[in-house]
C-alpha cells in the first residue's frame, strides 16, 4: 500500500509541476507583455515566444515525480506514534 500511495503522490507532484510551468513559462510573458504595453502605450502582445525545449519538460516531469514519491514514501515508511 505504501508503494501505492507513493506513486499517486509522484502523479500528483508531476501534474503540480507541469502547471506551475504552464503558468511560469508561457502565460506570464503574455500576461507581462500586454501590463508593460498599457502602461507604456505602445503596441500590442506582439510575438512572445518561450522556447520550452522537451528536455527540460522530461527533466520537471522526472524530478517532480521523483521528489513527491520520496516524499510520500518516507513519510508512509515512519513508525507512527
Amino acid at each position: 500500500m505504501i508503494w501505492i500511495k507513493s506513486l499517486l503522490a509522484g502523479a500528483a507532484a508531476v501534474l503540480a509541476a507541469l502547471a506551475l510551468c504552464v503558468v511560469g513559462l508561457l502565460l506570464l510573458p503574455f500576461a507581462i507583455t500586454a501590463l508593460m504595453s498599457r502602461t507604456s502605450g505602445s503596441g500590442g502582445v506582439g510575438a512572445v515566444s518561450a522556447g520550452i525545449s522537451e528536455l527540460a519538460i522530461l527533466l520537471v516531469v522526472l524530478v517532480s515525480f521523483a521528489a513527491g514519491f520520496a516524499w510520500q514514501f518516507r513519510r508512509a515508511s515512519r513508525p507512527r506514534s
